[in-house]
């Protein structure tokens, strides 16, 4: 993603705007992250996985958060080339996170590789 160019917004049942600062991705999405938001948050996984930088993603502004959700949130960190790191997050999204017992931060391919395999 160029930083020259405004954010890149994707719209569903949640916003989804992405934006560049000191070379970290960052992805904030506001609203409702259900099953309506797969195919935007495929694309969007697309958008930011692909540049290789950090990406910090904001899910303060996130009203309801659904097993899609975090779907597209593992699906992020298996995608990515990066660390990838939540770094905000509302009471709804913090609760599914921890019933789900997912992380707020991944390695990126690095995990993948196996060089980090016993920090898993």
């Amino acid at each position: 993603m160029d930083e020259s160019r405004g954010p890149v917004v994707f719209v569903s049942g949640a916003t989804a705007t992405v934006t560049q600062t000191a070379g970290v991705l960052v992805v904030a999405l506001a609203g409702e992250v259900d099953e309506c938001f797969s195919r935007t948050g495929a694309s969007l996984t697309r958008t930011v996985a692909a540049p290789g930088k950090p990406v910090h993603v904001d899910l303060s502004e996130v009203t309801f958060f659904t097993a899609a959700g975090v779907a597209w949130l593992v699906s992020l960190y298996a995608a990515a080339d990066n660390e990838v790191r939540v770094v905000a997050m509302s009471p709804v999204v913090r609760e599914v996170l921890g019933l789900c017992d997912v992380p707020t931060t991944s390695l990126g391919a690095q995990r993948q590789t196996g060089r980090y395999a016993d920090a898993l």
